[in-house]
């Protein structure tokens, strides 16, 4: 297993871009005006020519308001914006030319203009307290779509810092970083809240990077970090951000080609999205289209305003990023922490992590979590099965607008530990708080029981084995068991309970607390867990 993220940023001295002004250009020295009208692309490109020509420095946009199209940013130039400066992107697409890039992935089948732009570049930066702004509400983005831009694409650079600027109103995502190594972002204030597909801070296939102090409102995913290309993603820290949305507001995921590993997330707040609305997914991370996912924790986290809390899915899409060569078979997902996470879900469908049949999460870890959520819900019919929707994306309605449980599902899991999780619901619900289908190897310890059943339904032999345990009476139930071997242990390792089981029902007291069980069908397949419950 790799190491955390925690203790490799310890020991990891990112590079932050420190390009020492050498000189300093404004570009209004070159013929920029601004008035808001005119047009001073090719100003601003000259001040940034002659910038990297002189070995590098700042170029400044000071007070105004500058109408840009493209413009392409060089190594060892930072653009710093004035306080009362506003660098605004034209609203004619022929402003900007359709670039195709070096590393190939799905978001060029996107989109390929970009406002600011950088490929193959080194130590660059957008920094100061001015304002970033694509123009989104243009009439030739909202009429024709496919002429919308990117706020920012840089693709393949090293040292990449942006610093408290503010960027709003991209007609399509604020930003793109694409394999680039060592991203800086902080003190970042994020509106993209425009005409459609309006990402926040989105980063791919990049390493080592580091986002804190950031607040980020979206109509689309608020903070997204993918892989779109075979480039890996490692090595990332997000902490004391705020992000809102419409949609996933943190997410990893969906187009994932490329390896992620290592990544903490901490200490930031999520909630509702713009217009009062509520977004679709608080935590959202997925590996579909073949990409291994390998030490993430994510932790100290409120959410509010948001349907589904919390929603983890390794699936496969069965696409290909690149038309000369097959889909990627499913990947994996392994080691994942989620702890301290606290809030509200205002969706009665649950939080669901899940795998796909022969392609289990492994090692899933939930500690200290705790939501309320609508309840009221009836019991679902005993004789519902829950669709696969191997190829779907993973949405908070996957499984469409019935799952057996009001708090988490989780299916298809090897290695699963819940430690202090709890769900509340506002309402009297019939469903099970968590059901749990195909997991193997579990440990809980601390989990609450609902007011109507017990903590936890085990259907891993789909509906053919239930145990069901009900925490405050210390009751644990075999309803209708497969034929098989049923073994309950205590604390100490000694068999405190053996059943041959057939189809009846059986209870079982377990007042002597913590226990084990395994369980061995006829047919070989075995589900074991453990209860560590606090009295």
């Amino acid at each position: 297993m790799k190491k955390l993220l925690l203790l490799l940023i310890v020991n990891y001295q990112l590079s932050i871009v420190n390009c020492s002004a050498q000189v300093t250009l404004y570009i209004t020295d070159f013929g920029a005006v601004g008035d808001g009208a005119t047009i001073n692309t090719l100003a601003i490109q000259s001040a940034i020519d002659s910038c990297n020509e002189a070995g590098g420095g700042e170029v400044v946009v000071p007070v105004g308001t500058f109408i840009s199209g493209t413009i392409f940013l060089k190594s060892n130039v930072l653009l710093y914006l004035d306080s009362a400066a506003i660098l605004k992107g034209s609203g004619n697409p022929a402003h900007y030319p359709e670039i195709e890039s070096q590393v190939h992935g799905m978001a060029d089948d996107y989109r390929k203009r970009s406002l600011i732009y950088a490929e193959g570049e080194n130590n660059i930066g957008i920094i100061g307290k001015g304002t970033l702004d694509g123009n989104s509400f243009a009439s030739a983005f909202i009429i024709n779509s496919s002429q919308r831009a990117f706020g920012v694409r840089f693709i393949s650079c090293v040292n990449v810092r942006y610093e408290d600027i503010s960027m709003r109103n991209s007609s399509f995502w604020m930003m793109h970083n694409l394999n680039c190594d060592t991203l800086l972002m902080s003190g970042l204030k994020i509106n993209n809240s425009g005409v459609g597909n309006n990402d926040g801070i989105a980063f791919d296939g990049c390493r080592y990077v580091r986002i804190h102090d950031c607040t980020v409102e979206s109509f689309d995913d608020a903070m997204v970090m993918k892989t779109t290309s075979m480039s890996e993603l490692h090595d990332v820290e997000v902490w004391n951000c705020s992000f809102s949305s419409l949609a996933r507001v943190i997410k990893i995921g969906t187009e994932t080609i490329g390896d992620i590993s290592n990544v903490h997330i901490h200490d930031c707040i999520v909630t509702e999205g713009g217009l009062g609305q509520p977004g679709e997914i608080g935590i959202n991370i997925a590996s579909i289209d073949g990409s291994h996912v390998d030490s993430v924790v994510i932790e100290n986290i409120t959410v509010s305003g948001v349907q589904v809390p919390i929603v983890v899915r390794l699936g496969n899409s069965n696409r290909q990023y690149i038309d000369t060569l097959p889909p990627l078979p499913a990947g994996s997902f392994e080691n994942i922490w989620l702890r301290n996470i606290s809030g509200e879900g205002l969706n009665n469908l649950p939080c669901h992590i899940t795998g796909i049949p022969d392609h289990s999460l492994e090692n899933i870890h939930l500690e200290n979590i705790s939501f309320t959520v609508p309840g009221g819900s009836a019991a679902v019919d005993s004789n519902y099965v829950v669709p696969e929707n191997i190829a779907d994306r993973p949405e908070f309605d996957l499984f469409g607008n019935t799952l057996p449980a009001y708090g988490i599902y989780f299916r298809h899991v090897n290695g699963l530990t819940l430690d202090s999780v709890c769900f509340t619901p506002l309402q009297s619900d019939a469903r099970a708080m968590i059901w749990i289908d195909d997991v193997d190897n579990m440990t809980f310890n601390d989990v609450c029981q609902s007011p109507v059943f017990g903590a936890i339904e085990d259907n891993s032999f789909h509906n053919s084995l239930h145990l069901i345990y009900d925490a405050q009476n210390s009751l644990l139930e075999i309803k209708n068991p497969e034929r098989g071997q049923l073994s309950i242990y205590g604390i100490d390792g000694r068999l405190i309970y053996l059943k041959n089981t057939d189809t009846e029902n059986s209870l079982l007291n377990t007042s002597i607390l913590p226990f084990a069980w395994k369980f061995e069908s006829v047919k070989g397949k075995f589900v074991t867990g453990k209860v560590w419950m606090k009295k």
